[in-house]
């Protein structure tokens, strides 16, 4: 619990996301190595094999879903503005809640901010013409690098 406790603290998410902290802080401790297990993952004992990291994402950052072509037409925006909440447990996948429209959408298909929270209230000015201003959006991405860009 405290993992999911830090998981919610950390990204200033509302508490009726603790569900999804919990099964997003058990998915990643089944991945971390272990003093019990000889600095071995569960994950890595059960399945034989090491589990890959390169697609675990920041709980509760911003992210934009693409919104399949077939759900739009040719004026509608292509992704959506979402907030990460976890890994999918039936399909490969990640889960993001849409607060428009009170939806938890899976999909693969997703571009995430990962140094930027969906409720962080210093960025939500900053944020509001993301999707159009690519040229901020990338002054953004990069900041939170730690890139500087005059």
């Amino acid at each position: 619990m405290e993992v999911a406790r830090s998981l919610m603290f950390q990204a200033n998410v509302p508490k009726r996301f603790w569900s999804d902290a919990v099964a997003t802080a058990c998915y990643l401790i089944n991945r971390i190595p272990t003093k019990v297990l000889k600095d071995q993952a569960p994950f890595d004992v059960l399945n034989k094999h090491k589990p890959s990291v390169d697609y675990l994402k920041v709980f509760g950052c911003l992210c934009f879903v693409l919104v399949p072509g077939e759900l739009r037409n040719k004026l509608d925006a292509r992704s959506t503005k979402a907030m990460f909440i976890g890994y999918s447990t039936t399909q490969k996948g990640y889960k993001c809640y849409d607060p428009e429209t009170r939806r938890v959408l899976i999909s693969r298909d997703v571009k995430f901010i990962e140094a930027i929270g969906y409720y962080e209230e210093k960025n939500q000015e900053e944020l509001k013409d993301l999707t159009s201003d690519k040229a901020g959006a990338l002054r953004l991405i990069l900041e939170g690098l730690g890139i500087k860009m005059n």
